[in-house]
């Protein structure tokens, strides 16, 4: 029997002051490499200028030690230097929770999602949806309006994209098992690719009034990573408003999208390429 080399006596665990981690939507995979997350925090009336926290090898942006002594809150900025997301805010009570990627934010209890930014393609493997969303009362653009795709007898989301400001959105899903072409056949018979198709209940949020917020301390709001941008859980608890197919009169109901195999699908194609939305 030899001696061993060395003996562990105690392993030193060391909690950051601040962490968060984040992921994409439509993926789940969380994200790490390319992004800038940069976090100001608050105490009472005082708000430091933005710091910018460090990933860590488990892709946990952290800070280990925060820049203003008893703060309670923290307003976070995420911006993808790639351009594969849309930049993301978010404002996040402290302390944190014990776990460092439980973020303090009440509309994400765990990693932060990041939405897909319209310009980009769909990751490898998953359906594309697009749309052009349309704010047909104020005649503008619906800036930042929640598109979610679902299952219609489920009701299972399956995807969901955000609005950029000039309203283009897009939805990367995988859409499950496709409709059954032969009907009442059991068990149902293989379908060639092309004959392959999915119905998809299109669901749209959306709030006009939506704050956008000009956070000092993270450089001019004339720069595209500090323009004023809403916070993450208010876009996430807009209200659900019902979507039309173009411009018509009177207006044609959009409830329900129908992929096919290896077809990008676009909604409202037939209507004029817009999804409008009439809010009050």
């Amino acid at each position: 029997m030899t001696t061993p080399d060395h003996v562990l006596l105690e392993r030193p665990v060391f909690r950051p002051a601040f962490g968060m981690a984040l992921r994409s939507d439509c993926t789940g995979r969380r994200v790490a490499d390319g992004l800038r997350v940069r976090v100001a925090v608050v105490a009472g009336l005082r708000q430091s200028p933005a710091v910018l926290a460090v990933p860590s090898p488990s892709g946990i942006h952290a800070l280990h030690r925060l820049p203003v002594a008893g703060a309670t809150a923290a307003i976070v900025r995420i911006d993808d230097a790639a351009g594969r997301y849309l930049p993301t805010r978010l404002r996040c009570t402290l302390p944190l929770p014990p776990t460092p990627a439980l973020n303090g934010a009440a509309c994400a209890a765990g990693d932060v999602p990041l939405f897909l930014s319209p310009d980009q393609p769909a990751p490898a493997g998953l359906a594309t949806v697009r749309a052009a969303v349309w704010n047909a009362t104020a005649n503008t653009p619906a800036a930042f309006a929640l598109l979610l795709l679902r299952e219609p007898r489920s009701g299972r989301l399956l995807g969901r994209g955000l609005a950029d400001e000039r309203g283009q959105v897009l939805v990367a899903l995988a859409p499950g098992e496709p409709i059954d072409a032969d009907g009442a056949a059991s068990p149902p018979m293989p379908q060639p690719a092309a004959l392959r198709r999915w119905e998809l209940q299109v669901e749209l949020r959306y709030d006009p009034a939506l704050v956008r917020h000009a956070d000092a301390g993270f450089g001019p709001p004339d720069r595209v990573d500090s323009a004023p941008w809403p916070d993450l859980c208010d876009l996430l608890a807009q209200p659900v408003l019902p979507a039309f197919a173009g411009l018509s009169s009177p207006p044609l109901p959009l409830t329900l999208a129908t992929l096919r195999q290896g077809e990008p699908l676009v909604l409202a194609a037939v209507a004029g390429g817009l999804v409008v939305v009439h809010p009050a």
